[in-house]
């Protein structure tokens, strides 16, 4: 199953921070809980101390900053842990090139316009607003503007809106991906990646 399907499964289950329903909500809430084991946690939506930088999603769960210095969420309990006494970063620099050498993204604002466009692996994509930051796993892109975080699977050419609204920060690992919108941190569970 592409990671697209994945996310549509995952998108019928009831989410920490928002809810969804249609006729045809309880055939996929059913068809979604039966891929994701039901002790899975799907979401987690914390706030922090000030606005959240540094976000790195790793083996130990996914870490960052805030007022009170470097932290961490575990995504199994959703326990949010000092790392240690080291102060973070003053400033966070943002991606305006993606990390994965395998993808050449691009960003461009078409004149007068207030969407950006991201170009990936020769196809175009409109985002809704301006563009904050990005991250790869292999051949998936995660896309933070102010109004949207948005995934592209650049292998199928396929763009989904994952979250609204956007945010200021993006990260994305195999099985998760983290965004924070001021002091509001999502951590979203995607399954695992096709190889």
């Amino acid at each position: 199953m592409n990671i697209l399907a994945q996310l549509l499964l995952l998108n019928a289950l009831p989410w920490v921070a928002m809810t969804y329903s249609s006729g045809d909500a309880a055939a996929s809430t059913q068809s979604a809980m039966n891929a994701v084991p039901a002790a899975a946690p799907v979401e987690w939506v914390i706030v922090v101390e000030g606005a959240a930088s540094g976000l790195h999603l790793g083996q130990g769960g996914l870490t960052f900053c805030d007022k009170r210095g470097r932290r961490s969420l575990d995504l199994q309990t959703g326990r949010d842990v000092e790392l240690d006494k080291t102060e973070c970063p003053l400033t966070d620099d943002r991606k305006f090139v993606c990390d994965d050498p395998d993808l050449d993204v691009s960003v461009r604002a078409p004149p007068g316009e207030v969407n950006d466009v991201v170009s990936v692996g020769g196809s175009f994509f409109s985002l809704e607003g301006r563009f904050r930051d990005c991250a790869a796993n292999r051949m998936i892109l995660a896309v933070v503007t102010g109004a949207e975080v948005v995934l592209i699977d650049v292998a199928k050419r396929a763009r989904m809106v994952i979250g609204r609204p956007g945010g200021d920060r993006v990260t994305i690992g195999p099985r998760w991906i983290a965004w924070s919108n001021g002091s509001t941190i999502h951590a979203r569970a995607l399954g695992a990646f096709p190889d």
